[in-house]
This record gives structure tokens, C-alpha cells and sequence, in this order.
């Protein structure tokens, strides 16, 4: 009864059936778990139908511009009530649209990140509890195209409200961004002015033409589908004030250049007006001696009478305004003998503290002229920088402060006669590095050096200072010519000339001297010492090594180590062929070299210990002396045959140029590699 009942009454009695196939189910779970024999009632359902076909679709069926993040949505029920479960399908292709959504029990399905200006196609099919399924139709709808954003564009240069002369040079930079293309590209990007009209294509230019008034520079930037955007900034181009010309006198490049009397002289110049173009017969040149000479941009002239000239060049403009450049030039005598140059450092330059306000007094006294002796003019570039600092002076004796700046430091002097002739010359300044107190290494391993360098043993050295550089060939010939002259050798790279005095050879100034036996470096200390009031001498063995090894530690509180206390060249323990002067290294300067052109230097800053000319130190010369000589400040053997000499040089191999190495010669032998230094104690 129950069950016609089920049967006959479909719709909402259908209820009853589903109550039944539930308590059947129960029983057979009974049953099979007590091993009873099993029911064999089937419920009959039919009078079941299906859902019906979804409809209402969302977006509508056809529908275009949808946004690209969207959700799907429809309507459906089933004429029984039942619970219903729906299968998506969507793609591109209708014959292979693709399952998105299996049992979804809700109508609806959300979707993101679709593609723009693209058709899509969906449908959904219903089936209910009991698996009566009904097939949805295929639906579409089309989303919106790609939304194309204007560019944005920026003037980067000049500040809108910015003000300029006409004439001026006015540099405009600008860019531009777009959303969809990124940096707009030169050939996008537009200038233009309401009054000059269109200005430049590109990111950056420059325009000195634009004319009076206030202008507004429009940037327009157009992306990659035609879309502009513009910004503007507005400039004001001002009438400049009334400006005179420029003159520059080109030829003669520097005062006081030399030309013999008759000689042609094509004096050059640029002038320069923002308004008017300037023509030859404004530019008129005069000499404070001969008078106007003409005029003209360029203009030759070979009358100048003998002496020292102003050559005065004036412009006058249109406007009446009138500008001059002057230059001096030295006409001399074609029998005008020039002089020659020559000054010396009256004290060296003490390194205790710093580089700067160096006090030293320079003496050009010894510049020599045989025509025109007593009336010189000096004139001083104290830094060899290419500026002079001083004007022509008659003081041959001056003192002044250094800046010493480099390594190396040069002081420059000009000298010129009243017939301008002019000698230049060049000198190394004669610095002095300080040694602080401490012990150093000194000698060689076992299995290192020569025997005499043996044992390798810790010294301590009191302080001390030592020259930076070799004394060189100018500061040998200040010693010579102060009443010294028996300790002159032929060979050396210094002459005598017609008036008894002795001067380097040219170019050979800031080389050091050579040929020196023992007395003579001895006889120059005693003079030095006496011409200025202080304890120079030679450097002891001892001394010398400490300053080409450095000691153990390389200030006097100790607190700076030496990296390399037990090193093999002043540099370090690897050789380098091109830091020293020495026999594999000559093909520049085939003897000696500039004092101070290699690098390779001591830790204390000192240069050439190795190479380049050996140096005498004050010891005599024992092979044994190392194993017997006291710990502090030794001072070598007390007498002896040789005295030793150190460093090695240009005429030396590698193995010479070793910091421990030792040499010894006859205190009275020269040679052209035998030169010194000089050490001061206070």
C-alpha cells in the first residue's frame, strides 16, 4: 500500500520513497553484518523527471564588453524538489570546451583574469540526486577591449616660470611614461614654442635662439596607438642688457716669448659680440715702445725695436663699447747672449709633521749673464704647476712657504735680462724624512745573503732623519762653487762656464751626482753642516738598512707594525723590474736616472735605495763586524781598510739591490755609480 502509494502519488510523496530506500539500506547493512539472508525489494522511482534546462544566463547569452574578473551565474529547479548538482563547461572552442566546475551545488561560478576583446563560450548541465541529467545549451559573451591609458609626459629642464637672455643657451630635458608601453622613445616626444613653433623631437636639446617674449614650451608624448598627452611650462626670454665684446690675444700664448729683432711676428686673436659680427678693422694693436701697428684679427709684424714690449690689442663694437687684451713679448738683439739659470735650496725640507707651510729660502744669485749680470729678473712657480707665483722680481734671495703635495716636488725658475733673453730651470726639492726610534732586523737568514750579512740580529736605532732623494748634481754644484772646487771631477755631469762657476749640465740638474769618493760626500756634510747651523753627516750602516727595511715597528709609539720587517727591497720581497733603476732597466737612461722616477720606495717614503748610484755611509768595512757589533746604535769597526757602500745601482743585478747586501770600496775611489746621502741628528 505504501509503496502504490509512493508509485501512484509522484511530486511531493516521492518523499516517502526516499525515507524508504534510506531504512533499506539500513537493513541491508544489518543484514550483512549478522549474516542474515538479504532483502530483495528494489524501490521503483519512475515517475522521476529531471531538472529543467538552466536558463537566464548571466552574462546574457551574446553578450559583449565584459569585464575580465566576472562571475558566471544561471537559474534552474527541479519539478521534484530535488537537490541539484551542475557541471561547468567553458572555453574558447566550442567543440572542446572544458569541465571548471564538477557537482558545483550552487549556480553560480566565478572566474578572473580572462583575456581582452576575446569570445567566450559556456553552458551547464543539471542533473538532480538520482542522476536525471539535463544538457544546458552552449551560451557566449565577448569581453571588453584592452582600456588603452593616455601617456604621461614631464619637462624635466627648465622650471616652469624660469627666466633667460636672449641669446642664452637653455638646455630642455623631458620624458614620458606610458601604462601600457613603459618610457615613451625619443621619436614620440614632441617640443614646441607658441612663438618659435615647433622646437625638437627627442628627449633632450639645447636652443640659444628663441626669440623675446614669453613663451609656453608645450612636450607632447604619443604612445604606441596614437593616444597624445601634453604639458606645458611657460619661459620668459629677456632683451639682455647692453654686453661689450671679448678679446683674446692668441699669439704670443704667454708673456715674455722671445723674438730676434727683424724677425716676422704673426700676432693672432678671437673676439666674440653677441650682436654684431666683429670686423678686422676693429681690432687695432699697439706697442708701448713703437706705437699703433695696425689693425686686423691677425696682423705680422717684424719692425719691433730691441727690448720688452706691451703689445696692447683694442676692440671697439658698433656701441661704442671698447675692450683690450695685452701681452708682452721680448725683443732681443740677434747677439744677445740669454742667461742661464741657476738657484739652490739654502736648507732642506724637514718632513716632521705634515706637508704644508714648508719654509725654505731659495737663492737665484748664481744665475749667471755675461752681458747683463746685475740686472735679472726672477720670476718663481713654486709647485711646477704651470702658474706662475710670482711676478718678474729683482730679489734673488726669497723665502716661502711649500704646499708639497706629490711624491716628488718640483720648484720652477724663470730668469730674463733687459733684452729678453730668458733660461728656465728646474729643481727637485731636497726633502728629509724622519726615522722614529725602535729596533729593525738587521742582516740576513742563515740560508739567505752572503756570510758577511750573518747573523740576521734585532738593532735598535735612535731617530733620526734621512734625504728622501740622492744629493744631486745642482745641490753638489752650491757645495762647489762656496770655495769647494777640489772636490770637482771631470766626469761628473757638471760644467764650468766662462765666468768660474760651476752648473749642472742642462737637463742633467735633478740627477744625482756621481763620481764621489768617501772624503768628498764627507767635505759636503762638514760645509752643510757649517752653512746652516745643524749636525748633518753620513748615514751609518746601520741606519742606512733601517731606513731602506723599515723597523719593526714604523712610528715611534709602536703602535703601527711593519707588514714585512724582515723584507728583501726597500719595496718588498718580490722584485719588480720596472720600480728601480738597475741593470735590467736601462733602456730609458742608459746611467743614472732623475732622482725620484721609480716608485720604488721604503716604507718610510724614502726613494732609490735601491739602485740607481750607491751611497756611502760612514762605517769601515768588516766582514766579521756583525757578530760583534753592540745592539744600539752601532757605529761599524774602528778603523779598517774599506768603508762600506750600499744600495747598489744602475750598473747592479737583482741580487745587489738587496736591502742586507753590503759592499765596500777605498775611501778615495770614484766610480761612476758612487754618489750619497745625507743624515740629519739634532
Amino acid at each position: 500500500m505504501f509503496m502504490e502509494e509512493c508509485y501512484i502519488l509522484p511530486g511531493k510523496k516521492m518523499r516517502n520513497l526516499r525515507v524508504i530506500i534510506f531504512l533499506v539500506a539500513i537493513v541491508l547493512f544489518y543484514c550483512e553484518g549478522k549474516k542474515l539472508p538479504l532483502p530483495t525489494y528494489t524501490p521503483d522511482i519512475r515517475g522521476n523527471t529531471s531538472p529543467v534546462e538552466p536558463y537566464e544566463p548571466i552574462p546574457a547569452d551574446g553578450s559583449t564588453d565584459q569585464p575580465v574578473n566576472l562571475t558566471l551565474s544561471w537559474k534552474c529547479y527541479d519539478p521534484e524538489d530535488d537537490l541539484i548538482k551542475y557541471d561547468v563547461y567553458f572555453g574558447t572552442d566550442t567543440s572542446v570546451l572544458e569541465l571548471i566546475a564538477e557537482n558545483n551545488p550552487d549556480t553560480f561560478c566565478v572566474l578572473d583574469s580572462l583575456e581582452n576583446e576575446t569570445k567566450y563560450y559556456w553552458k551547464v548541465n543539471a542533473k538532480d540526486l538520482y542522476g536525471m541529467q539535463v544538457l544546458g545549451p552552449i551560451w557566449s559573451f565577448i569581453t571588453i577591449s584592452k582600456i588603452n591609458n593616455p601617456p604621461q609626459v614631464f619637462i624635466d629642464n627648465p622650471a616652469d616660470g624660469s627666466s633667460f637672455y636672449r641669446g642664452e643657451m637653455i638646455d630642455f630635458t623631458g620624458h614620458g611614461i606610458d601604462p601600457e608601453d613603459g618610457n615613451l622613445p625619443d621619436t614620440s616626444l614632441y617640443w614646441s614654442s607658441d612663438i618659435n613653433g615647433f622646437l625638437h623631437q627627442g628627449s633632450s636639446f639645447s636652443i640659444n635662439t628663441l626669440k623675446a617674449g614669453t613663451h609656453t614650451i608645450t612636450l607632447k608624448g604619443k604612445d604606441s596607438k596614437g593616444v597624445e598627452s601634453t604639458v606645458q611650462i611657460q619661459i620668459t626670454i629677456m632683451i639682455p642688457p647692453p654686453t661689450p665684446p671679448t678679446v683674446e690675444i692668441k699669439f704670443p700664448s704667454q708673456d715674455y716669448m722671445i723674438f730676434l729683432e727683424g724677425q716676422n711676428i704673426n700676432f693672432q686673436a678671437e673676439g666674440y659680440d653677441p650682436y654684431e659680427t666683429l670686423l678686422d678693422s676693429v681690432f687695432a694693436w699697439s706697442s708701448d715702445i713703437d706705437g699703433f701697428l695696425g689693425n686686423g684679427k691677425n696682423l705680422s709684424v717684424n719692425s719691433l725695436h730691441t727690448g720688452t714690449h706691451h703689445i696692447i690689442l683694442t676692440v671697439t663694437d658698433g656701441e661704442g663699447f671698447q675692450v683690450s687684451d695685452t701681452v708682452i713679448v721680448s725683443i732681443a738683439s740677434p747677439t744677445n747672449q740669454v742667461p742661464e739659470a741657476c738657484f739652490y735650496f739654502t736648507n732642506r725640507v724637514i718632513l716632521s709633521s705634515g706637508s704644508s707651510g714648508k719654509l725654505v729660502t731659495l737663492d737665484a744669485g748664481y744665475s749667471y749673464d755675461s752681458e747683463d749680470q746685475n740686472n735679472l729678473l726672477f720670476k718663481w712657480d713654486l709647485n711646477n704647476d704651470g702658474i706662475w707665483d710670482t711676478e718678474y722680481i729683482e730679489e734673488s734671495v726669497i723665502s716661502f712657504e711649500l704646499n708639497l703635495s706629490n711624491d716628488v716636488n718640483y720648484v720652477k725658475l724663470l730668469v730674463r735680462d733687459q733684452q729678453g733673453g730668458m733660461d728656465s730651470t728646474l729643481r727637485i726639492v731636497p726633502e728629509m724624512v724622519y726615522i722614529p726610534a725602535g729596533s729593525f732586523i738587521r742582516g740576513s737568514d742563515p740560508d739567505e745573503g752572503n756570510p758577511d750579512e750573518r747573523p740576521e740580529k734585532e738593532i735598535s736605532i735612535s731617530d733620526f732623519y734621512i734625504d728622501k732623494f740622492e744629493v744631486t748634481n745642482a745641490q753638489y754644484t752650491y757645495f762647489l762653487n762656496d770655495g769647494n772646487s777640489e772636490h770637482y771631477y771631470f766626469e761628473m755631469k757638471i760644467e764650468e762656464n766662462s765666468s768660474g762657476k760651476f752648473m749642472p749640465v742642462k737637463g742633467w740638474e735633478n740627477f744625482p751626482v756621481s763620481y764621489i769618493n768617501w772624503f768628498d760626500a764627507k767635505a759636503y756634510l762638514i760645509w752643510l753642516s757649517k752653512k746652516t747651523g745643524l749636525n748633518y753627516r753620513l748615514p751609518t750602516e746601520a741606519e742606512w738598512e733601517k731606513a731602506a727595511r723599515g723597523g719593526i715597528y714604523l712610528d715611534s709609539s709602536g703602535s703601527v707594525s711593519n707588514p714585512l720587517p724582515e723584507r728583501i727591497y726597500p719595496w718588498g720581497n718580490n722584485f719588480e723590474t720596472n720600480i728601480a733603476h738597475y741593470s735590467g732597466n736601462l733602456s730609458e737612461f742608459p746611467t743614472t736616472a732623475p732622482s725620484g722616477y721609480y716608485n720604488g720606495k721604503s716604507p718610510y717614503g724614502v726613494f732609490d735605495l735601491a739602485g740607481n748610484v750607491s751611497e756611502w755611509v760612514s762605517d769601515w768595512y768588516s766582514d766579521k763586524y756583525y757578530s760583534t757589533a753592540q745592539p744600539i746604535d752601532p757605529e761599524g769597526p774602528e778603523t779598517g781598510f774599506y768603508r762600506v757602500i750600499r744600495g747598489g745601482s744602475f750598473e747592479s743585478d737583482a741580487d745587489q739591490l738587496r736591502v742586507a747586501k753590503r759592499e765596500s770600496f777605498l775611501p778615495g775611489m770614484r766610480g761612476a755609480t758612487n754618489g750619497f746621502r745625507c743624515v740629519l741628528k739634532y
